[in-house]
C-alpha cells in the first residue's frame, strides 16, 4: 500500500461504499448542499537513533462523510504527501464531490496552507471543538484552583458564549474577564494568551 501511495494512486477497495454527503438533520432543522469533512493534525514521536531520542513529526490524516459511516487515513512524515494523498481519495471516493469541503484542526500553525494547496480555497476550517474546550477548562482551573465547580461553571459559560454567538464574541467577552486585584503573573498570560488564541482562531470559530 505504502509503495502504490508513493507512485500516486489510491488504494480503491474491492466493493466501493456508497457514501452520503448530505448534512445530516440537527436540532430538527435540515441543512441543504453536501459537505465532506478533513481531519488533520501533528504528532510528536520520539524515535531511538544513535544511543540518543530524535523528535519526529508524523501527520495524520483524515476523509469522512457528514455521518461518519467511512473513512480514510493517511499518514506520513510529508504533511504535502498526505494533503495530496488526501486530495486523491476525495476524487476516488466521491468526497471530492461535496459542495463545502470542512477541515477540523487542532489551530496548529502550517495545518492550513497544505489543505488549500490541495482542495483550494473553497475549504472552510473549524476548530477541533475539543481542543476548544481543554482550553478553556485550563484557564477555569487557574482561575479557581481551589474550587473545581466555579472552574467548571467558569469554562461551561465560556463555551455557551462560544457556541451561542460565535468566534467574534468570544475574545471580546474574554477581554471583559476581571481578574483579582493581585493576580498572579502566570494568570495574566495565561489570561492573555487563551484571549489571543481565539483571536487567532476567529475565522475557524466564527
Amino acid at each position: 500500500m505504502r509503495q502504490r501511495h508513493r507512485n500516486g494512486p489510491p488504494v480503491r477497495p474491492d466493493r466501493p461504499a456508497a457514501r452520503g454527503l448530505g448534512r445530516p438533520d440537527r436540532d430538527g432543522r435540515s441543512f441543504p448542499g453536501t459537505a465532506a469533512y478533513l481531519g488533520l493534525d501533528a504528532f510528536a514521536v520520539p524515535t531511538r537513533r544513535g544511543g540518543g531520542v530524535e523528535w519526529r513529526m508524523p501527520y495524520l490524516g483524515l476523509l469522512y462523510d457528514p455521518k461518519k459511516g467511512h473513512a480514510v487515513y493517511r499518514a506520513d512524515f510529508d504533511l504535502e504527501a498526505v494533503a495530496g494523498g488526501m486530495r486523491r481519495y476525495a476524487a476516488a471516493c466521491g468526497p471530492g464531490r461535496a459542495d463545502t469541503p470542512v477541515a477540523l484542526t487542532d489551530g496548529g500553525d502550517g495545518l492550513e496552507r497544505a489543505p488549500r494547496q490541495a482542495f483550494a480555497d473553497a475549504v472552510a476550517f473549524v476548530l477541533d471543538s475539543c481542543h476548544a474546550a481543554e482550553r478553556l477548562h485550563a484557564f477555569g482551573g487557574l482561575l479557581h484552583g481551589h474550587d473545581p465547580g466555579a472552574a467548571a461553571a467558569w469554562a461551561e459559560e465560556a463555551k455557551g458564549v462560544l457556541w451561542e454567538h460565535g468566534g467574534g464574541a468570544l475574545p471580546a467577552w474574554l477581554g471583559a474577564v476581571r481578574l483579582p486585584g493581585r493576580a498572579k503573573r502566570q494568570l495574566r498570560e495565561g489570561l492573555a494568551g487563551l484571549r489571543g488564541c481565539f483571536e487567532a482562531n476567529r475565522h475557524r470559530t466564527e
